[in-house]
């Protein structure tokens, strides 16, 4: 098995902790895609982070009439970093007041620092 594979296949499996991806960062390279997905309700919303992560090749996907989702990856066009991403996300959704239905990183749950914030 190829040492990047065998790498993919324990990430798979790692669990992502609150507010930090520094385990995913170490377990891809920097030539891999990793996707970012975020759920929100409202198309402004999804707009503002569409606009925020522009730099990590974001787009929409709309699932219903107020039910979209916005995909980012990491590294951005230019290198940007899945660290700086999760802080572009993190201060976007603060600066908005944005209230996000789920994110995903990697195709696994992660729980925003900034939301996890605001939740009592």
């Amino acid at each position: 098995m190829e040492p990047m594979t065998e790498l993919r296949r324990r990430a798979a499996t790692m669990t992502i902790p609150l507010g930090s991806v520094a385990a995913l960062s170490s377990a891809t390279s920097e030539s891999e895609a990793v996707p970012i997905e975020i759920r929100v309700v409202g198309r402004w919303n999804a707009c503002a982070l569409l606009d925020c992560l522009a730099p990590y090749r974001s787009f929409l996907i709309q699932q219903g009439a107020e039910r979209w989702v916005v995909r980012a990856q990491a590294p951005g066009c230019h290198g940007e970093d899945l660290d700086s991403a999760i802080a572009a996300i993190d201060d976007c959704l603060d600066e908005h007041g944005i209230e996000i239905a789920s994110m995903r990183i990697d195709g696994k749950p992660y729980r925003s620092a900034a939301t996890s914030a605001r939740r009592p």
